[in-house]
């Protein structure tokens, strides 16, 4: 599961970095943390998530909607090979046959990195609503390397 989900991730990362202008006022964008390759997320998303006993109160966020997919990032996320430290990021990407056009409950993938360590799934619950401009996310994610699951929940606007 996780492997297939990383290369999703890895691909959509390149896709969008090469798509963004070097403009640092085009969102996303690529840029460097702590030596890495990273795509730099930024617009005004905003979330409040809990990852496990985490609560991460996010902001500076970009939703896309893209042929059909909903993308809602945060963070810087890592477009080049891994670092010994990646930045902290936060995922949902919505896929599959079914778009996410429209208000409606979806299936997604949820792909964070929280104090160096990796997070996965690809089975997280994603409610979009008004106008798909919020929603709610609810599910488990499981860490990259491990077998370790942590409850992912809460809410966000785009």
């Amino acid at each position: 599961m996780g492997r297939g989900v990383l290369a999703i991730a890895v691909v959509v990362a390149a896709v969008l970095a090469a798509s963004a202008s070097a403009q640092r006022n085009v969102c996303p964008h690529p840029g460097t943390v702590g030596g890495a390759s990273v795509l730099i997320e930024c617009g005004s998303a905003k979330a409040s998530i809990a990852f496990g006993s985490t609560h991460l109160a996010l902001k500076n966020g970009l939703c896309t909607k893209v042929a059909g997919l909903f993308t809602l990032a945060f963070g810087d996320i890592a477009a080049g090979p891994p670092s010994k430290h990646p930045p902290d990021s936060f995922q949902v990407i919505t896929g599959g046959n079914v778009k996410a056009s429209h208000d409606g409950t979806y299936t997604a993938t949820v792909m964070a990195t929280e104090a160096g360590k990796n997070y996965i799934g690809d089975s997280v619950k994603l409610k979009l609503t008004k106008n798909v401009t919020a929603g709610t996310v609810s599910g488990t994610v499981t860490w990259a390397l491990g077998n370790k699951k942590v409850a992912v929940s809460g809410s966000f606007s785009c």
